[in-house]
């Protein structure tokens, strides 16, 4: 078995959120962790590796938005959200998340930001050893698949991180920093695959 995982390098559009944005529109689709367009990234298998120069790529331009996460979940997630509206439905808290606004404004959304903001902090704190967060990141994914989440919304959030280090970064944000990021998601999101499998593999036995 094997999963597609396909991010499209999407362009700003412009919003009062996005105010540094000066890329030329990249519409271009890459396959996460390669520059070349769609492949198969196999969801077993051991971890990948990432170069010394996408290190620190990802260092240098962490350094800045890591220490203020919650401004920048937002945004991943505005984004997330105005590329699927469904996935509004699996947050459930005391405050309806019938929209998007409704959503961004909860605290305990909020927390939930934060949280996944935290992951990507752990992320570049190990670039140097990914491995240690295997066991992590598998649980992460059988979570995920327990609550409904598909492997196609790892794809979609893989796009709004994307965006978010555009939007943020504005003319740091290169074609290598770029890269770097997907090669570094691509090892995340496909351990978090093989979680996710495992956990619907053992349901269906």
């Amino acid at each position: 078995m094997s999963v597609c995982v396909v991010v499209c390098v999407l362009p700003c559009d412009g919003l009062a959120t996005c105010p540094g944005c000066t890329l030329p529109p990249a519409h271009r689709v890459l396959e996460i962790g390669t520059s070349s367009p769609v492949t198969h990234y196999g969801i077993s298998g051991m971890m990948g590796e990432l170069s010394v120069k996408d290190k620190e790529l990802i260092r240098g331009s962490w350094e800045s938005l890591g220490k203020n996460k919650v401004p920048h979940g937002v945004i991943m997630f505005s984004r997330l959200f105005e590329l699927d509206p469904a996935l509004l439905s699996l947050f459930h808290y005391s405050t309806n998340c019938d929209s998007k606004q409704d959503c961004l404004s909860s605290p305990e959304f909020l927390d939930h930001v934060t949280k996944v903001m935290l992951v990507i902090d752990a992320a570049v704190n190990h670039l140097d050893d990914l491995h240690s967060l295997e066991d992590f990141l598998l649980n992460l994914g059988r979570k995920h698949q327990a609550v409904g989440v598909s492997t196609q919304s790892f794809t979609v959030v893989g796009e709004s991180l994307l965006y978010m280090l555009q939007c943020s970064l504005g003319q740091a944000y290169t074609a290598p920093l770029r890269q770097a990021w997907l090669n570094m998601y691509s090892i995340v999101v496909g351990v978090m695959s093989r979680g996710w499998a495992k956990n619907g593999d053992d349901k269906a036995d």
